[in-house]
């Protein structure tokens, strides 16, 4: 796979303010979906950086591009609302850096 810049699809940074005061630059990036060789499906991978979780690349798989897109947006979601506690707020002032939150919270 390879993750070369010129395959980032999207980018997105903001700062989140935590509760205590302090404050940290978060920067998402995706990258292209590729079809895995011989596997029939489709590789999406992203990063997440400034969080102090999850600071490697990922890969999601989708049944074609498009779901692994889709599922790589709902999977940054779930790692940003599980990393920024509750009464965080972001400098852009779109919740959840503006990725979808995991059902129920």
């Amino acid at each position: 796979m390879s993750k070369k810049l010129e395959d980032v699809i999207a980018k997105r940074e903001s700062t989140v303010h935590f509760p205590d005061g302090s404050k940290r630059r978060v920067c998402v990036v995706i990258r292209r979906p590729e079809p895995r060789e011989g596997e029939g499906d489709y590789s999406c991978s992203f990063s997440i950086t400034g969080l102090g979780v999850a600071d490697e690349t990922r890969e999601i798989l989708g049944y074609d591009s498009i779901q692994a897109i889709e599922l790589a947006l709902r999977f940054i979601g779930h790692i940003i609302t599980g990393a920024v506690p509750v009464g965080s707020a972001w400098e852009d002032a779109q919740e959840n850096m503006g990725f979808p939150k995991p059902p129920g919270t």
